[in-house]
């Protein structure tokens, strides 16, 4: 079994990264910190995981999704799951949210979805199979205080 991850080398990414690894899945690692991203394959490889690949990529930049994807292809052979994990949080009240702050958080936990989701689908239709998770948060079923971008991105989300 094969598995990409976005935001893969810290939080609740690394943890599934780890699990994934320990269930005996081969795993793709897909994050924007090429330096955390290395160092954790070199980590986890010593570790007796072979079967562990990273891809630095902007998961907001179609073509580095693009690049996951072929990427993926070439090491794993496919994919049976995405794990679309990456995302970053801005406070503020709403008035007070830059639109270039607004912009970054959307692209990052919504767009993101949008963009794995449009180059793995239809390897996964062409396979008869497969399966998206798309990490939310609790802050999109109910509002955060000082957190608008946040609760809106993750409210996409959820719906």
């Amino acid at each position: 079994m094969r598995v990409v991850i976005t935001g893969g080398t810290s939080g609740m990414g690394k943890s599934a990264v780890k699990l994934f690894l320990q269930e005996g899945w081969q795993v793709m690692i897909a994050d924007l910190n090429e330096d955390a991203g290395e160092t954790l394959v070199r980590d986890l490889q010593k570790q007796g995981y072979p079967d562990v690949y990273f891809c630095r990529c902007n998961v907001s930049v179609e073509e580095d999704v693009k690049r996951l994807y072929e990427y993926t292809m070439e090491k794993l052979g496919g994919t049976d799951s995405v794990i679309n994990n990456a995302g970053i949080w801005v406070g503020g009240m709403l008035h007070e949210t830059k639109d270039d702050d607004w912009n970054r958080v959307f692209d990052v936990d919504v767009k993101s979805i949008f963009l794995t989701s449009k180059y793995f689908v239809p390897y996964m239709i062409e396979n008869k199979g497969g399966t998206i998770v798309n990490t939310a948060s609790v802050s999109g079923m109910l509002g955060d205080y000082n957190m608008a971008a946040y609760n809106a991105a993750k409210g996409a989300v959820v719906n």
